[in-house]
């Protein structure tokens, strides 16, 4: 099984990839959600699915001694980080908001 996961696993995260797009745009058009929680949660669906990207980058030019390939990892890495924690914040400003509106806190 891990073999399989280690052959397969641009595929895999080019599906995540798109399964985050379809959320994003099906998150986006939805009309049930308040404002603000969609904004929240259209951002960090987004968010998920740059860092995904970023991370496919940076395994594809792992090992490339080349300029761009120097330049690639540097920059896929340091999106990487960046997101995860602009993911965490967005979370949290998530439950902020979903427990303040909640009709047991008040």
């Amino acid at each position: 099984m891990k073999r399989f996961f280690i052959a397969h696993q641009l595929d895999l995260m080019l599906i995540m990839i798109g399964i985050c797009f379809i959320l994003f745009v099906l998150t986006y058009l939805t009309k049930s959600l308040s404002r603000k929680r969609k904004a929240i949660l259209t951002a960090m669906e987004l968010g998920a699915m740059l860092l995904l990207i970023f991370d496919r980058y940076a395994y594809i030019f792992r090992g490339n001694v080349s300029t761009m390939g120097y330049w690639m990892v540097r920059i896929s890495n340091f999106m990487v980080f960046f997101l995860i924690l602009l993911l965490e914040g967005g979370f949290g400003i998530y439950l902020i908001d979903l427990y303040s509106s909640s009709p047991q806190c008040r």
